[in-house]
Order: structure tokens, then C-alpha cells, then sequence
């Protein structure tokens, strides 16, 4: 995740333990296989030219994740069709055109759930990119097996980020009725909070905001700086790291 694309490659999400999820493993084209530790993932990912040469060698990389869930699905992380770098959207057609890959992918590529991901930001060129890979999807796929998530809506400039995603959902919803079943409103990051926060740091906010008027705790929210300028606040936020401030 990043504030640009940062998929540039194929990524399979497959049911793993142990060593393997601290591992991802690299497909090339020329039939290779290299076992990478996840710290050099980084090395696909970007604009830069030696890192789009490493992206056209590259046929997919398996990552591997200790869910349950993941032992009867997996997942198939593809980049952007309107991704700012040519390669990308070359990458997404080889996948979707499954003769140009290996045998495995080919069969992988029959997916049986196809979710668009998007930023609550319009753009002009929203429309024509679905409509594009509406032309290039699979064969039997149609709004009854596709969703669209609206992701980031938590970095929002609203005094009401999730009723204007709402607003925005509303209306993708309709330019893309043809295409997908439903446009989804998602927070990473507050939904990991919400899942793996330890109950201190959640009653500790609860705590700390009690009683505030709304706009000066958002204020104070919106500001990591402003938040830790009083001991205690500072000490609470760093509680709790992996959540983005802001």
C-alpha cells in the first residue's frame, strides 16, 4: 500500500504457516523460482526503470498467510488498470489473457470473484478504465460474482469522510450497475483497529475524549503533533502503533 500504485506485479495470496509467511516466492518468466524474505518486496514496486525490468521478468509471486479462510479460497492481487505506468496494465492483460502465462496461472485465472478496488477520488478516466477491462474480463463473469471497494475513505477532507464516501459509493454505484453488484466503503486501517486494538487502548481513548465537543476532538485527532503535545495522549497513541494517525 502506498500513496501511488504499488502493485506492479501478479500476487498470489495462498494458505501458508510457520517460515512461509515471513517468505514470498518468486515466478520469473524463464522458469526460475526464488524463495525472498518479505523485506525485498519492496524491490517490485515503483516506477523506476531497473524495478519495471525486475516486473517484466517476474510471471507472478506466491505470498502466503496464516488465515483459515485462505484453505478454501485464494486470492489473485492484480495492479490497477489505470495504473500512471504502461507495465502495469500490460501485466493485467497477460493475466486476463491466461494463454500468455503458464499453465498454473491459466487455471488460476478462472476466478470465481472479481473485487475492484478504487480510491474515493473521481477521475475521468474511472469510466473508460472499467469499461476497458469490462471488454477484457473473464469469460461468465458479470455483476452477480463483482464488487467494488471504495478504499481510504478515512483520509476523506470532510467534516463527514464516511458519509462522503457514502455519497461517492452512491454514485459509482450507478455508473457501474452493468458492471458490479454493490461499491463497498472501506478503512483499513480503522477496521484493524477495530479488530486488534487491545481493549486499554480503545477504553483509553474513550476516556481521553470524554466529553470534548465533537469538533475540537476532531481537531485534535487529525493532528498527531496537537494529540501529543499532552503526555498522557502521546503515550496512548504509541499504545497502539500500527494505526495511521491522520
Amino acid at each position: 500500500s502506498d500513496v501511488e500504485e504499488a502493485t506492479a506485479t501478479i500476487n498470489w495470496i495462498r494458505y501458508g504457516t510457520g517460515i512461509q509467511t515471513t517468505q514470498a516466492i518468486v515466478h520469473w518468466r524463464d522458469g526460475r523460482n526464488d524463495v525472498v524474505p518479505l523485506s525485498r518486496i519492496a524491490e517490485w514496486s515503483g516506477k523506476d526503470p531497473t524495478v519495471i525490468s525486475r516486473v517484466q521478468q517476474t510471471a507472478w509471486i506466491d505470498f502466503f498467510a496464516d488465515h483459515p479462510q485462505l484453505q478454501r479460497i485464494q486470492i489473485v492481487d492484480t495492479p490497477g488498470t489505470g495504473s500512471a505506468v504502461d507495465i502495469h496494465e500490460k501485466v493485467v492483460r497477460e493475466f486476463l489473457n491466461a494463454r500468455a502465462i503458464s499453465d498454473s496461472v491459466e487455471e488460476g485465472a478462472k476466478a470465481d470473484a472479481i473485487i475492484y478496488v478504487t480510491p474515493p477520488v473521481g477521475r475521468e478516466s474511472d469510466s473508460d478504465t472499467l469499461h476497458g477491462f469490462e471488454q477484457e474480463r473473464l469469460p461468465g463473469t458479470g455483476p452477480y460474482n463483482s464488487v467494488c471497494v471504495l478504499h481510504k475513505w478515512d483520509g476523506l477532507e470532510s467534516a463527514d469522510p464516511f458519509g462522503e464516501a457514502m455519497l461517492r459509493a452512491n454514485d459509482l454505484r450507478k455508473m457501474l450497475k452493468d458492471t458490479v453488484a454493490e461499491v463497498i466503503p472501506v478503512s483499513g486501517p480503522l477496521a484493524l483497529a477495530a479488530k486488534n486494538a487491545p481493549d486499554d487502548f480503545l477504553a483509553g481513548m474513550l476516556t481521553t475524549i470524554a466529553g470534548m465537543k465533537s469538533e475540537d476532538c476532531e481537531r485534535l485527532i487529525r493532528s498527531d503533533e496537537r494529540w501529543d503535545k499532552e503526555p498522557v495522549r502521546k503515550t496512548l497513541r504509541f499504545s497502539y502503533p500500527p494505526v495511521p494517525w491522520a
